[in-house]
Parts: C-alpha cells; sequence; structure tokens
C-alpha cells in the first residue's frame, strides 16, 4: 500500500532513508531529474523529508552504491545515471593486469550476468594507490572485491568496506579481519610442494628463493622455506634480486616474478647452461606461456579460473565464502 501527503510519496512499512530512496527514483523514472541536473543538498533533503541529515547522507550513499549519483567537492550531488537496477556493482582492486589475474578476471566475467556491473581497477602494489582507490570510488559499489598487497595499512582500508559485501582475495594474512574470503596457502601448500620435489632439490648444490620486488610474496612463504631448509638440512638462502652474480651452475631456484623468469633464462641461454641439468627454476604462479618457452617451465600455482569462478559465485549468491586454495605443482622441463 502507498499513501501520499504533501512532501511526496511514503511507502508504508519503508524505513525514513528507504522513503527517501523510493522518492528519488519515482521522480527518475518519471524524467523529473535528469542526468546532469543537480540534486537537493542533504539539509534540502533533511528539511524536506523532515529527518536527521544521517537519514539523508546514508539514502545518498545508497544511491551512489546503485550508479545513480555521484557528488564533486564544493559543488554538491548530481544524478550520473537514470537507469534503475537492483542488480549488484563491483568494484574489484587486483594486483596488477598480468596473465594470472587476467585469467582470474576472464573466469569471473564468463560466470558473472551481464547486468552486473563490474569496473576493475588496479594498485600496483602501491599502498597510496589502494587507498586512493578505496577513499575515492569504493562509495559507489555495493560490492568490493580485494587483492590487496602485504602492508601494515591494509586492515585498516579494509575495515572502511562493508564486511558483509567484502570479498578478500588471494592474501590469507588478511582472513581473520573479514567475513568472506578465497585465498590461497603460501605456507602448508608451499612446504607441502618442496616436500614433493626434495628429491630433485638434493641433485643440486642448494636451494635459492628469489624475493621479487614487483610481485612481493607474503611473509608466510619465505618462513616456510626458511623452515624447509633448516628441517631437511638443505643449503641455501633467500635472495634479494635475481641478477647474474646471484645465479650460479648446479643450483636451484624458486622465482617470484615474470621478470625473475626472463633474467634467469637468458642467463642459462648466454652461459650455455640446460635447464634441468646445469640448474633448476621454479616459477611462482601459472601462466599458459610456461608451456612454451626455454622448453618448459615448472610453476608452483592454485588455479586462478577457480579463484574467479568463487568470486562470481560470492557475487551472484550473496552467500558466505570462506575458501582456502591450495597451490599445485605443474612439472615441465626447467628443474
Amino acid at each position: 500500500m502507498v499513501r501520499k501527503h504533501k512532501q511526496g510519496l511514503i511507502l508504508q512499512n519503508r524505513t525514513k532513508y528507504q522513503i527517501i530512496i523510493a522518492d528519488m527514483k519515482e521522480k527518475i523514472a518519471r524524467k523529473e531529474i535528469r542526468p546532469g541536473n543537480l540534486l537537493p543538498s542533504i539539509n534540502e533533503i533533511s528539511d524536506h523529508y523532515r529527518v536527521a541529515k544521517e537519514t539523508g547522507v546514508k539514502a545518498y550513499r545508497s544511491l551512489k552504491q546503485a550508479g545513480l549519483i555521484d557528488s564533486v567537492p564544493g559543488k554538491g550531488f548530481f544524478l550520473i545515471s537514470d537507469r534503475i537496477t537492483d542488480s549488484p556493482r563491483v568494484m574489484m582492486i587486483l594486483n596488477s593486469f598480468n596473465s594470472n589475474m587476467q585469467t582470474l578476471y576472464q573466469a569471473y566475467m564468463d560466470q558473472t550476468p551481464s547486468d552486473i556491473r563490474t569496473d576493475i581497477y588496479f594498485h600496483n602494489n602501491n599502498i597510496d594507490v589502494l587507498k586512493n582507490l578505496i577513499d575515492s570510488y569504493s562509495g559507489r559499489y555495493t560490492h568490493h572485491i580485494v587483492k590487496p598487497p602485504e602492508h601494515r595499512a591494509v586492515p585498516a582500508l579494509l575495515g572502511k568496506l562493508e564486511k558483509s559485501n567484502l570479498l578478500l582475495l588471494d592474501r590469507d594474512e588478511y582472513r581473520d579481519l573479514v567475513r568472506h574470503f578465497v585465498c590461497q596457502d603460501f605456507s602448508r601448500g608451499f612446504s607441502g610442494i618442496l616436500g614433493e620435489v626434495k628429491e630433485e632439490i638434493l641433485r643440486y648444490e642448494g636451494l635459492y628463493l628469489i624475493r621479487s620486488r614487483s610481485n612481493p610474496h607474503p611473509q608466510a612463504t619465505f618462513d616456510a622455506f626458511g623452515d624447509f631448509l633448516k628441517e631437511e638440512r638443505i643449503p641455501g638462502e633467500i635472495l634479494p634480486c635475481c641478477g647474474k652474480g646471484e645465479i650460479q651452475k648446479n643450483r636451484m631456484y624458486i622465482l617470484n616474478s615474470d621478470e625473475d623468469m626472463v633474467r634467469i633464462l637468458q642467463i642459462f641461454k648466454n652461459k650455455g647452461w640446460k635447464p634441468g641439468r646445469d640448474g633448476g627454476f621454479i616459477v611462482y604462479n601459472e601462466s599458459p606461456i610456461l608451456e612454451f618457452i626455454g622448453g618448459g617451465v615448472s610453476s608452483i600455482s592454485v588455479d586462478f579460473s577457480e579463484m574467479g569462478i568463487l568470486a562470481s559465485r560470492f557475487i551472484r549468491e550473496n552467500q558466505e565464502t570462506r575458501i582456502t586454495l591450495m597451490p599445485r605443482l605443474i612439472r615441465r622441463g626447467s628443474f
């Protein structure tokens, strides 16, 4: 049932902020408000509907998340779209658009209906960029999918987002801070794979893990690596980079970035070394190209396609999601 009073359309059994939203949507549908039009201020909304300013703020926040309005500091609120829909609007923030993130995103989009709008952003492992994205744009969306970097400021940034509609991707060190996550196990899973290839490792004079700047991994990876070397009494260490001085013959390396993989392939080629005979290496995170370069490069990786599918399911079904994926070893000829 609906009833009218002099200040507009009132819907029974609705909260005050829902009344404001319904009234605004009706005016949009009737073309009384058009894209580009300046909207009433919060003070004007408060006076018109006889509600607290906080109620007006809440109503405008909901309309902003629905993609209908936006604000310009110092000027006010404007209508930016007259497309009224109840479908989710998703903000996806990834670290970079590398090959595994492309795989994740494509799998997500393949599973997500076209009426669910998803905008993708990248922070490039820069915490200031992530902060700016969340502060500037997160209010326009109903749902958020975030793959954060490792940084002490991340917990506070995640705390700015509504927990019920936030999905954490990949980084399991933050999973206790959120309600929903699809993460990978960077500790037990990594240790298990090192144990799986222990006999191959023992063919070499040591095992070395490259700490990549371009694709930083959680500290849990490096802790698990150190524990493995100690427990198995295998010589090796964590190296700060992948340069000519660090790469030596008859050693096995674990790489954390495509850039380091290219460097080690160049070094092997220049020195006439053959992967699997004069030295070995495994790259973290699978990419389709690994099958075809250097005689085939082995990888340690979770299934990023599965991660994308699970992210889509979270958005579509709005159900509790707490999933930890274990990495697997893909054997090729590089060790």
